[in-house]
């Protein structure tokens, strides 16, 4: 169910349109902030599961779904456009589930100092749906030209290296 379940919403907002009904409410932020603490960025079902959502709606149980998915979309929106301001990034390109999601995209973009930063991948012309084949494409092309994808000051590697191999069946190989 999520926060899509709170306050009696339904559990599954698809694109975004219970959080485009709510909004941002003061101190929800502050307190989903306080609850995720410094965990890592990348944040899972395994810290972050139906007991932990529960704990937190029951701190503000007459708040509805609506805004508290407005809100959450408030907060990863200003986690987000923090960092990325924070490193000077001109174009940050948001990709995947929460791309398709208009509420959230509007509160990354809105919570940016930068005016234009951010751009969906269906905007840079790659499709949300064919944007993993694209990069599993482009890693094939350039392990073939044997072009090393490391770099020491990204993975610390000091010698840089080309990823994969290619395995042919014998059949082909003879």
């Amino acid at each position: 169910w999520g926060l899509a379940g709170a306050g009696g919403g339904g559990g599954f907002d698809p694109a975004g349109a219970g959080g485009a009904r709510g909004g941002v409410v003061d101190g929800l932020v502050g307190l989903i902030e306080a609850a995720v603490g410094d965990s890592p960025r990348t944040l899972g079902r395994e810290q972050f599961g139906q007991a932990w959502v529960d704990g937190l709606i029951a701190k503000r149980p007459e708040v509805g779904a609506g805004d508290w998915l407005a809100s959450a979309a408030g907060y990863v929106g200003q986690k987000l456009a923090g960092t990325i301001d924070g490193y000077g990034v001109e174009r940050a390109v948001l990709a995947g589930g929460g791309s398709l999601n208009p509420a959230l995209v509007a509160q990354i973009a809105g919570s940016s100092g930068q005016a234009g930063v951010w751009m969906t991948s269906e905007a840079a012309g790659i499709a949300g749906e064919a944007r993993e084949a694209a990069c599993f494409a482009v890693l094939g092309a350039l392990s073939a030209d044997g072009v090393p994808i490391t770099l020491e000051g990204v993975t610390g590697a000091q010698n840089p290296g080309v990823a994969g191999s290619w395995a042919w069946p014998s059949s082909i190989t003879g």
